[in-house]
């Protein structure tokens, strides 16, 4: 049998994942700070662009630019395929090789 992983280090282990790994990339969307700080900066930009043209400055405006898509707008595609369906944690540790002691196990 494989080693255990407490759930208490097992949490840690999702929520602080680092960087560039497939956990992160998981309960991040893929997105970093700096890619979210990066999305407002152009849509930001985007808007005081348009400010200075005459479309902005119409009794009603028109063509303001849309924001640029973030992680979730496309959330109920990447359900739909059935390639990409998400494992549960018993599943993930089961592949894993490791024994979750969940500490709710009846003992006889």
């Amino acid at each position: 049998m494989g080693e255990r992983l407490p759930v208490d280090q097992f949490i840690p282990f999702v929520v602080y994942a680092p960087p560039n790994t497939a956990v992160y990339y998981v309960t991040h969307e893929g997105w970093s700070v700096t890619d979210h700080l990066l999305a407002n900066l152009i849509d930001i930009n985007s808007l005081l662009l348009w400010t200075k043209s005459k479309d902005a400055h119409e009794k009603v405006p028109k063509r303001k630019p849309k924001p640029i898509w973030r992680p979730g707008a496309a959330a109920a595609e990447v359900q739909k395929r059935t390639d990409n369906v998400p494992m549960t944690v018993e599943e993930y540790a089961k592949r894993a090789g490791i024994h979750i002691d969940w500490g709710d196990e009846e003992v006889n």
